[in-house]
């Protein structure tokens, strides 16, 4: 009676009580969860999120969601199948996790063959399971390689040509790596391997820090999930690489809650730049259900365990999970009521042979094309899927996250459908130290200006200031303490170069050379201004023009004497093809005649009278005459014309004589000469191959202290004292040349082309920006008035100064190979006249013989 009663109450339980709720859909849908405690936190997000959708989006629909919870080791393969059977065979149309790795595409394969067509979704960063080829597995999480998309473009951004990187699967870098191979950038890889004992994962983490502070690597890439960050960044911290000299990015999306937490125990300072979710689209209960997760996983054993260093908040990948029940809710919506649905549920197989009984069940099909097409907005922003299940469209953004005062700073926006980065320019705007060396007129400093502003002025000084203003940055000035450009000594860099690199300055703006060693360590932007180098020397003399004979410097001796001469042969030919020419001289003189007018002393007053471009009394008649006259006047006019130029610019102008035009004529003459001391140029003639530079390189060695300077202003005057030649860069010889001392010239020999740029720490997010903006000034000409105006604004010396050595005699005179050409056109003058004297004499003889046969017929009649 008792076993009759009681099994009329179970009947009861089972079918009596439910009818409150009848017509209720139930869907059953199952979990792999790890057996430790370090993923407990996603286990309860996906608790919370069955209560969620239960409560507020499938209960008006008569639906209800049953989850199947069931644990497994890390590499139980085994194991983690067999659970996975279970949940399918007692009707779980979708299945999450497991939330290892290494086991999710073993999973995801079962599911898409063994598992007869259940849904599949994974909410872990594995890279591996994204090389599936399964329509039934949904990836929840972003990939590696749309990570490193954002990553790489960072680095070619930010410019790290030279970087270390850490990681735990090689598989999750691989893209990184040779990307780094193919833009030539140096790279250092190092592996953290996970390890349960967090203390061990610790000692390995300092041993790789020790090793990338030895190579002197500078930009720090981690790719690794969060214990193996959390390692890297303690064992920074003990080994003294978390400081603002080291730059760090991660792909780990959860680093702004591991930097939250770090900064509560005053971890250090410095900044690691990362790849952040943006959430401004999130789901409105966000924050509610944040708060749920976390209020539920403190009290686990996980939030109190000893080897969980920083309890950050609720992990990515629980949010993922959210989400992902969150879409299979809205999607079970839309095919509740579908006929082949409702089929696939009630013949349900009930064993894991593959089909088993229920050979035609082909699994849930129209339940995975509704979540493919699916569009919601979960805690993790809108949720989309391509063709490949892949989720699409995260929301990123990339920025930096303060060690010291836990302060968010967005770099850049991340484009949600190609992942392109775009800086922004607000990212830009801060204070820039600017470390600079005075350097006439580059830099020039005012000692009695009351403004900062006003402190420092010149030629970069104002192009930075134009630089700043585009790019929308504030900077301090604050001259480098040694003195010196930078290079390096005994491994270390020094001047201002120095300052960069042990990031004591942001910014170098000075007459900075740039060379393959410095951009090996620093940004240079585009060059704002070629330059190569020559030699300032003194004047031996000044020559002033003779006053007395001023008038004879034009020409050339051997032009005088030739001018000269032609006089007198033009003359002479001219009264000879007089003679010849039957029409220029009188067998009877006209009435008041003195007789012949072609004689020898009215063909050389013709002549003379040309060069005073006045007329005679007596001129040629005959057309042979007068062509040699045409081009005898042609050739006085050109002969004049440059007389009038050369005598102008030779009045006005000094002339420099020296012995030296060249610098191999200036290394084997006895005078001095040396450059500035750990400068470019010192650098260049150190390192040089050529026979001349090296002959130089080691007199220059021998007499350092006669031969090498500490400012380009004390080598300016060591020149000016005499017995001394300063080799520099050009524009700033070309300055002094013309500002500051009118006894000083250049040689105009140079060599060692190259530009001036400048230079920002290695990995500046202001490099591209800043180096864009230069070369638009440069495309705008904005550089070259700038040029213009501090060059050759208010010279006080006279620009185009001649120089010529004193061996030269003409010393910049017309030479006869100079005038050559208006002495040929004389030589074709008297050719033409030849030709019109054989017409004339022609003519003249046919003429007399009709004359005479006119006679001869006359008398005959």
């Amino acid at each position: 009676m008792k076993l009759l009663r009681l099994s009329i109450f179970i009947f009861s339980l089972i079918f009596i009580l439910p009818s409150s709720s009848a017509g209720m859909m139930e869907i059953n849908i199952g979990g792999l969860f790890p057996d430790k405690v370090h993923k407990m936190q996603i286990e309860i997000a996906f608790d919370i999120a069955i209560k969620y959708v239960n409560k507020k989006i499938l209960k008006p629909h008569n639906i209800v969601i049953n989850g199947f919870k069931n644990y497994s080791k890390p590499l139980d393969l085994l194991s983690a199948t067999n659970q996975a059977c279970w949940q399918i065979t007692n009707g779980a149309v979708a299945i999450f996790g497991p939330f290892y790795s290494n086991l999710n595409q073993a999973i995801g394969l079962y599911c898409s063959n063994l598992g007869m067509g259940v849904t599949h979704f994974q909410a872990s960063d594995d890279h591996q399971s994204y090389q599936i080829n399964s329509d039934k597995s949904f990836k929840m999480h972003p990939s590696h390689s749309d990570l490193n998309k954002i990553a790489m473009q960072a680095m070619k951004l930010l410019s790290w040509n030279k970087l270390s990187i850490i990681y735990d699967d090689f598989s999750h870098i691989e893209p990184v790596v040779l990307n780094a191979n193919l833009h030539r950038r140096h790279i250092t890889s190092h592996r953290l391997k996970f390890r349960s004992d967090f203390d061990a994962m610790l000692s390995d983490a300092v041993f790789i820090m020790n090793q990338i502070k030895t190579y002197r690597s500078f930009n720090i890439f981690i790719s690794c999930q969060d214990d193996c960050l959390i390692a890297c960044l303690l064992a920074a911290k003990k080994t003294g690489l978390l400081s603002a000299k080291y730059d760090y990015l991660t792909t780990n999306l959860d680093t702004k809650k591991i930097i939250k937490e770090f900064t509560l125990h005053n971890f250090g300072q410095g900044a690691i730049k990362n790849i952040i979710v943006n959430y401004t689209e999130a789901l409105p209960d966000k924050k509610q259900i944040e708060d749920n997760i976390l209020e539920t996983w403190n009290t686990t054993n996980e939030a109190n365990n000893a080897t969980a260093r920083f309890p950050f908040g609720v992990r990515l990948d629980a949010m993922l999970a959210f989400d992902a029940i969150l879409t299979l809710a809205k999607a079970l919506i839309k095919v509740a009521n579908d006929t082949n649905f409702q089929n696939a549920l009630e013949s349900r197989p009930t064993t894991c042979e593959k089909y088993g009984a229920q050979t035609n069940w082909t699994g849930y099909p129209t339940l995975i094309q509704t979540i493919r097409k699916s569009k919601i907005t979960g805690m993790t922003g809108p949720v989309y899927f391509d063709s490949a299940n892949k989720r699409q469209r995260f929301q990123f953004l990339f920025g930096t996250e303060s060690l010291e005062n836990g302060k968010e700073t967005i770099l850049a926006t991340v484009n949600s459908t190609d992942y392109h980065v775009k800086w922004k320019t607000e990212a830009l705007r801060r204070t820039l130290v600017v470390t600079t060396l005075v350097s006439t007129p580059f830099v020039m400093k005012n000692e009695s200006a009351k403004d900062e502003d006003e402190i420092y002025y010149g030629f970069c000084i104002d192009l930075l200031k134009e630089i700043a203003s585009r790019v929308g940055f504030n900077y301090i000035i604050r001259e480098v303490s040694d003195k010196r450009y930078g290079v390096k000594v005994n491994n270390t860099w020094n001047g201002m170069i120095g300052e960069l690199v042990n990031k004591k300055a942001d910014m170098a703006v000075a007459d900075l050379t740039i060379t393959a060693d410095r951009e090996e360590i620093l940004e240079f932007t585009k060059p704002y201004l070629n330059m190569d180098v020559t030699a300032l020397l003194k004047k031996e003399h000044t020559s002033e023009v003779n006053r007395v004979f001023a008038f004879t410097r034009p020409f050339s001796v051997n032009v005088w004497i030739s001018i000269i001469v032609s006089a007198y042969i033009v003359a002479l030919y001219l009264w000879l093809i007089g003679r010849f020419s039957p029409y220029d001289w009188y067998f009877d003189p006209p009435p008041g005649s003195e007789g012949d007018e072609s004689n020898f002393s009215n063909s050389l007053w013709f002549v003379v009278g040309a060069f005073m471009q006045q007329g005679t009394e007596n001129t040629p008649r005959s057309m042979s005459c007068r062509t040699i006259g045409f081009f005898w006047w042609l050739f006085v006019l050109v002969i004049i014309s440059s007389y009038t130029a050369n005598l102008a610019a030779f009045m006005t102008h000094s002339q420099i004589v020296t012995e030296i035009q060249s610098l191999k004529q200036l290394a084997h003459s006895p005078e001095a000469y040396g450059t500035v001391q750990d400068s470019q140029v010192h650098e260049y003639f150190k390192y040089t191959e050529l026979h001349t530079y090296q002959d130089m390189w080691f007199r220059m060695k021998s007499e350092k202290d006669k031969a090498m300077v500490k400012t380009s202003e004390e080598g300016v005057k060591k020149v000016q004292n005499g017995n001394y030649s300063f080799i520099w860069d050009t524009p700033y010889l070309e300055y002094v040349v013309h500002h500051n001392d009118c006894s000083l010239f250049r040689l105009r020999d140079t060599f060692d082309s190259k530009g001036y740029g400048f230079a920002l720490q290695s990995g500046s997010i202001w490099y591209g920006a800043i180096s864009s903006e230069v070369m638009k000034l440069a495309e705008e000409g904005f550089v070259q008035e700038l040029y213009d105006h501090w060059w050759y604004n208010d010279t006080k010396c006279k620009v185009d100064t001649t120089m010529t050595t004193s061996s030269n005699s003409d010393n910049g005179r017309l030479t006869w190979l100079d005038a050559s050409g208006t002495f040929y056109i004389l030589i074709i003058g008297v050719v033409v006249s030849l030709v019109v004297l054989a017409a004339e004499l022609f003519w003249d003889r046919k003429g007399k013989y009709q004359a005479r046969i006119l006679a001869v017929s006359f008398l005959l009649m």
